[in-house]
């Protein structure tokens, strides 16, 4: 966290006031002044609608790759590379690489264009990458396009001349700054993790189904991108009934066939699979769009505060 108020610091830093070039000038500053008077409750709810456009639009013309297949987009704003995922797995720290979407160097002064592009484009997608790009998609929502440009620009700036960073770590690192973490029951606009039991991998170790980022929203209901999600928000506890079919499934288990197998008669009884997946739950946090940091952000696009 502590980074993220560094890198935001140096971000807001180089940013002018950041309109005065735009011809939309007028529009967006009356956009920004009235998304001063949100409350944090308005400002989920947008995250809420920005999670309904997106996702609609991902599933209509994306898939999920299969298990020798990685994500990739016919985008001629994109392109693919690889990124240390630092996560939480039964309660401890851990690292994977996984492929993530970039945008193309040469196509900063185009991130709208580039984030719009996407969503008509076939692509092959997992869960982490398309709610990666989501954050940045709510982000936009929730500051307008002009203001969402500039600092995008900002950042990249800073970017370029990072140390440990570089212009591709531009999407994870665009919404974080503006993101508070926090533990116990997700509210409505939240953005969380519902994991399958870590044994998953132990028999699939190229599975799918290893849990869902999702976008909580009322009534315990919840959106992503994957199979249980094609015609939208479904309750949550469905998605982990989903989670549990895949976790019993035989047809791809990879290693230790008869032990999967004994597993999933023990899991099988008395809710157990149930109860030990709501004890995974909890060791996950869950994170919102604070409207502290985004007001900060707004004034700072104002011109009103360095």
């Amino acid at each position: 966290m502590k980074f993220f108020i560094i890198l935001s610091t140096l971000v807001l830093g180089l940013m002018n006031t950041c309109l005065t070039a735009e011809n939309s000038l007028q529009t967006e500053k009356a956009f920004l002044e009235t998304a001063l008077k949100r409350t944090q409750i308005e400002t989920n709810n947008i995250v809420i609608d920005a999670a309904k456009e997106f996702f609609s639009g991902l599933t209509k013309n994306s898939r999920y790759p299969g298990q020798k297949e990685n994500i990739e987009t016919p985008s001629e704003y994109w392109h693919v590379t690889r990124k240390i995922l630092t996560f939480w797995e039964s309660g401890s720290k851990k690292e994977t690489e996984i492929p993530i979407l970039c945008l193309k160097n040469e196509h900063i002064h185009q991130i709208n264009e580039a984030l719009d592009d996407l969503l008509k484009r076939d692509n092959i997608l997992e869960c982490t990458t398309a709610m990666m790009v989501f954050k940045v998609f709510a982000l936009r929502a929730l500051i307008g396009r002009v203001g969402f440009k500039s600092q995008a620009k900002a950042l990249y700036r800073v970017l370029e001349n990072h140390s440990d960073l570089s212009p591709n770590d531009l999407i994870s690192c665009l919404p974080e700054q503006f993101l508070t973490s926090f533990e116990g029951v997700p509210p409505s606009g939240s953005i969380g993790y519902v994991p399958n039991l870590p044994q998953y991998r132990e028999f699939k170790p190229r599975g799918n189904s290893t849990g869902f980022n999702v976008v909580f929203f009322p009534d315990q209901s919840c959106i992503s991108y994957g199979d249980p999600f094609k015609n939208g928000s479904v309750i949550c506890s469905s998605v982990v009934n989903f989670l549990k079919n895949e976790f019993f499934k035989i047809d791809d288990v990879e290693l230790k066939v008869n032990e999967h197998t004994k597993k999933c008669e023990i899991l099988g009884k008395n809710d157990l699979f149930e109860k030990l997946q709501l004890l995974e739950q909890k060791k996950h946090e869950y994170m919102y769009f604070d409207i502290n940091k985004i007001n900060e952000l707004i004034l700072r696009l104002l011109g009103r505060k360095k």
